[in-house]
């Protein structure tokens, strides 16, 4: 007999209301799968996190050039079943040039009591802004819509 490679994809449907009623339980998961009659068992680990959601927003200032960045950070609270303002977590403001695929870091905030972030910014070239949220443990990733400004 010889041996062989079989890979089995598989998806579980989770809805958090009924499966996750308690927010706690966002955190890293041991799995473990047992093939057919042989027996063969196994094990991983599996991240499951609260959604996180970034939005962003801008606003005109009194000085010519200048603008502020609005953001807020929300995540998903499984016992309401709402969203939730994320306060004291870290993120990143971002820019990329136009015409670039890459983002870079220009500054990183905290977010305040009611989840949000404020930057004033004075664009000298042409790109996109955004807020970033790594996530963590419990509450995945986040990313703002691209905010455009005309540099010039």
């Amino acid at each position: 007999m010889s041996a062989s490679t079989v890979t089995c994809d598989g998806t579980i449907p989770v809805n958090p209301q009924e499966d996750l009623p308690r927010n706690y339980l966002a955190d890293d998961w041991n799995v473990a799968v047992t093939a057919g009659s042989t027996s063969i068992t196994q094990h991983s680990t599996v991240a499951v996190k609260r959604q996180a959601r970034l939005l962003s927003g801008v606003v005109a200032t009194t000085e010519p050039g200048k603008y502020k960045l609005r953001g807020s950070l929300l995540r998903t609270d499984w016992e309401s079943g709402a969203e939730q303002d994320y306060s004291g977590r870290t993120v990143k403001l971002q820019f990329r040039k136009e015409g670039s695929t890459t983002y870079s870091t220009v500054d990183t905030f905290t977010t305040n009591d009611a989840g949000r972030v404020v930057a004033t910014v004075q664009p000298s070239e042409d790109g996109y802004w955004r807020w970033s949220f790594g996530g963590n443990q419990t509450t995945g990733a986040a990313k703002s819509t691209e905010l455009y400004f005309d540099g010039v």
